[in-house]
């Protein structure tokens, strides 16, 4: 009979130990990445013309966005034969983030004067581009595959 509680007592103490090793049940939270970000919308939105990485130097100039807002940026450019273009920045606060946005919307609203008498598939493409901002993230694109970024941008920053 003792024999028989001392085996009851170790499978139960094993069990206690295996539940034990599952781990918790919080989950590690991960911090968005510019580049992560921008790697996945490379890779799962279809752009027309080859875009190309600039210099996030070149681009804060090219926006008119004051290098102090910005924490890290990836932007991608057409070679110039589309409006298609891709701008991913973390701001380096709300308020900044807020002003990029702006910035952003401005290139777009002045891309569409340039390309409407020229370029009519352009004009679409920037009527429904990618207007994003999440915290402090703030995502441009221009591409015929909107829907398609809008669901990555959405599942990778929400």
């Amino acid at each position: 009979m003792v024999r028989k509680i001392m085996m009851l007592l170790v499978g139960v103490l094993a069990m206690c130990g295996l539940t034990g090793c599952g781990g918790s049940d919080s989950q590690e939270v991960i911090q968005p990445d510019v580049h992560t970000l921008s790697g996945k919308l490379t890779d799962g939105v279809k752009f027309e013309d080859s875009v190309e990485e600039i210099s996030l130097e070149r681009a804060l100039k090219y926006y008119g966005i004051d290098s102090s807002m910005v924490s890290d940026g990836d932007v991608y450019m057409s070679t110039g034969a589309t409006a298609e273009e891709m701008a991913v920045f973390e701001a380096s606060s709300a308020g900044s983030a807020s002003v990029i946005f702006d910035r952003l919307t401005v290139r777009r609203d002045d891309s569409v004067k340039m390309y409407i008498g020229s370029k009519p598939a352009d004009v679409s493409r920037l009527d429904n581009a990618v207007l994003y901002i999440h915290d402090n993230f703030v995502v441009y694109v221009v591409s015929d595959d909107s829907g398609a970024a809008l669901g990555i941008i959405k599942e990778y920053l929400e």
